[in-house]
């Protein structure tokens, strides 16, 4: 039961007239909650090692307890309302903080997470090449490159005798989000440099133009100067690819 609904009792009497003295309000029912327990220990006490009767006992407890409004002052002097307010306030401000915080960091994630969504799909589902493309040849190898894994995707046979590789890797944490670039030779050996695009994000998509010199047969697309076995070989004759 409440403290302030039981006033026919004695102890609660004593506890009302206790916590009236304490003028920052927001403390009075965890005092009248202290105040009762304390009563109620001090009563088990006096049973077991006085051998009082239950109602002997607690008469006995709450006359212990001394005047209420001697009592009441004290918990006045260590609950005053500024320093109350004060640490009201801090913890309101806290969980303010806390929450805003929390918020700003799951609009993160989720932003985040949208923009690798839709990259990906972009990149993959609905991903058309602006160019008339005569033939695309899937690759799908994966290359662990230290703090970058890299995916060579396919590569594009344009109309106008060039092509295209597209690739994308994935960075550890704390790691640019800048794949390395990939190198693409023909059968010679001879380094086709090119132009190309590429999207920053958690997963780094890249599209790298060239021109073919005529009649190549086929391609070593990879990262040799990193792995000298991250290189795969593309077959242009047939349409196949194969490993190195």
């Amino acid at each position: 039961m409440d403290w302030r609904e039981d006033s026919l009792s004695p102890e609660a009497d004593f506890i009302h007239a206790v916590v009236k003295q304490v003028r920052f309000r927001p403390d009075r029912r965890a005092i009248a909650e202290e105040l009762r327990q304390h009563l109620d220990e001090s009563a088990a006490w006096l049973e077991e090692e006085r051998q009082l009767s239950p109602e002997e006992a607690r008469k006995v407890a709450l006359a212990q307890m001394g005047d209420p409004e001697a009592v009441g002052e004290g918990f006045n002097l260590t609950h005053k309302p500024l320093l109350g307010w004060a640490w009201y306030l801090s913890r309101i401000l806290c969980v303010t903080v806390c929450l805003t915080l929390g918020l700003y960091l799951a609009y993160v994630l989720v932003g985040v997470t949208v923009i690798t969504v839709v990259d990906s799909l972009e990149q993959t589902v609905f991903y058309r090449y602006e160019q008339p493309v005569e033939r695309v040849i899937s690759v799908e190898k994966t290359f662990d490159l230290g703090p970058h894994t890299m995916t060579i995707d396919e590569v594009a046979l344009l109309e106008d005798g060039s092509a295209m590789v597209r690739y994308h890797g994935v960075g550890g944490p704390r790691v640019n989000w800048h794949a390395p670039e990939i190198r693409v030779l023909d059968e010679t050996g001879n380094y086709l440099g090119g132009g190309g695009s590429s999207t920053a994000g958690w997963i780094n998509w890249k599209v790298s133009d060239f021109k073919l010199p005529e009649g190549t047969e086929a391609l070593t697309l990879g990262w040799p100067d990193l792995d000298p076995d991250a290189v795969v070989t593309i077959d242009l004759t047939g349409g196949e690819g194969g490993a190195a």
